[in-house]
């Protein structure tokens, strides 16, 4: 929520949600189509839905990303149907508690060489070497003794 007193989309309080605020200063007031079907919607204050009203709605689907480019006018119909939808991107991702966003990493299995994707920051020791956790536990291991130099 953002304080703004005033705002014309001001609920109780004088606090305006605050992908409303950021879409509000990026569009303006007035009648916009909907990003989904076209279909002109206009804003209103507080949270109302319905027919004609304006919705913002997350591109990502991450409700804590309220970027200007993440936000888009939308119908209740289209916000509602898009809720579930899978967004397309070439970038492997997947966001974390807090909205931290993880870059996918696409790579071979240790053990087996079948393809995943790890989404570990820092991977550590082991972490993000094999697809699963049973080809983790059938790695190959070093022979007792056997080492550089021990031959």
């Amino acid at each position: 929520m953002r304080y703004a007193p005033g705002h014309p989309l001001v609920l109780k309080a004088s606090y305006v949600p605050e992908h409303r605020f950021v879409l509000f200063e990026e569009i303006g007031p007035g009648r916009h189509p909907c990003n989904g079907c076209g279909e002109v919607v206009e804003w209103k204050p507080g949270g109302r839905t319905g027919k004609g009203v304006l919705i913002v709605d997350h591109v990502d689907r991450n409700p804590m990303n309220n970027a200007p480019d993440n936000l888009v006018p939308s119908c209740t119909r289209c916000n509602v149907m898009n809720a579930d939808r899978v967004v397309t991107d070439p970038e492997n991702f997947r966001v974390v508690k807090g909205g931290t966003r993880l870059r996918g990493e696409q790579r071979n299995c240790e053990y087996c060489g079948g393809e995943f994707v790890t989404w570990s920051k820092n991977p550590g020791a082991g972490k993000g070497r094999f697809c699963s956790r049973s080809c983790a536990c059938r790695k190959p291991r070093a022979a007792a003794g056997a080492g550089p130099g021990l031959a």
